[in-house]
């Protein structure tokens, strides 16, 4: 069936956060995604972003292309500045991703996007995109999640405290351009091994607007 929304999680882990600084937003965050898994027809996808690295709280998920994304879309929408937690829904809407409430709110408000199935084939990878419109050439992107991940804080005033995430992307990359549907593609597991699950999203440039997205589990 047709996914009610994609989050795209832009998210930020410091193993050890600053002095005095409270685990509360994080701890609000993490219990909102796991609702947000409970929730049918949304997919959730962390994006681990690295603006703390040069503090020495390096992100152990961080990734170069969530930065690249989250600045893409603050162009978009002409943020003065990147934040986290943020949530983008659809890739059409944002809000703090540890405010449940404002959350929920922005979910309610987009419509559904249509379901790309993804199947494997031998060693390969199936995305089936159904017919749809486009307003001009999407691109396909193909994600690598684990499922779920723990990450202990070693030191300071939150030590042994654990950070708990979900749906982590551990790779991402655009793997084709799409110009029409329906269509059948192989996808390169690049990047796939090892992980739970892949994810893909038909979005258009910017990032814009994601028109379709689909998930599978690879073991």
């Amino acid at each position: 069936g047709p996914h009610r929304a994609v989050t795209d999680e832009m998210l930020e882990r410091r193993p050890e956060p600053a002095r005095g600084e409270p685990l509360d937003h994080v701890a609000r965050e993490q219990r909102r995604q796991e609702r947000m898994l409970a929730r049918p027809g949304v997919l959730v996808v962390g994006f681990h972003v690295r603006w703390w690295d040069y503090l020495g709280w390096a992100d152990p998920f961080g990734l170069k292309i969530s930065g690249e994304r989250q600045r893409g879309y603050a162009k978009q929408w002409n943020l003065r500045h990147v934040f986290t937690p943020q949530v983008v829904v659809q890739g059409r809407s944002y809000g703090i991703g540890s405010e449940d409430e404002e959350v929920s709110a922005l979910l309610d408000a987009q419509p559904t996007v249509p379901e790309i199935t993804l199947t494997r084939e031998g060693d390969g990878l199936i995305a089936e995109i159904p017919a749809l419109p486009l307003p001009r050439t999407a691109e396909l992107w193909l994600l690598a999640l684990d499922a779920r991940a723990k990450t202990k804080v070693e030191r300071g005033e939150n030590a042994d405290k654990v950070l708990r995430n979900v749906n982590i992307v551990r790779a991402a990359m655009p793997v084709v351009r799409v110009v029409e549907t329906p269509v059948r593609l192989m996808l390169p597991t690049t990047g796939l091994v090892g992980r739970d699950m892949a994810a893909v999203l038909l979005q258009l440039p910017g990032p814009g607007a994601i028109l379709a997205a689909g998930s599978a589990p690879l073991r």
